[in-house]
């Protein structure tokens, strides 16, 4: 999977090195980003200014995608629904997931 990861600050760098996803329990869902973009929190990360910021941690939890998957415990959301997402954290479902 395409993902900009962290190389150090001031350095990052987009790779396929990441695994693609897979539902591994019932409320996971998989989203196909469209568009992505990195924000002011993440400059923090950038600049290095974030301590425990490992290399290769993934850049841009704002973005438009797809949904592809689902698992079977997911009500709100439909395979091929059109979603923005901010604050995106540890991919839990969040009440900022907007439907386009």
């Amino acid at each position: 999977m395409l993902a900009m990861n962290y190389r150090g600050p001031f350095r990052v760098r987009a790779d396929h090195n990441k695994p693609d996803p897979e539902i591994l329990h019932p409320q996971d869902a998989i989203v196909r980003v469209t568009r992505s973009c990195i924000c002011g929190s993440d400059l923090h990360i950038y600049h290095g200014l974030v301590p425990d910021t490992r290399v290769g941690t993934t850049f841009g939890h704002e973005f438009t995608g797809v949904v592809e998957q689902v698992g079977t415990g997911v009500q709100k959301l439909k395979v091929n629904q059109l979603l923005f997402l901010q604050s995106v954290k540890k991919m839990k479902y969040h009440k900022f997931i907007l439907s386009i």
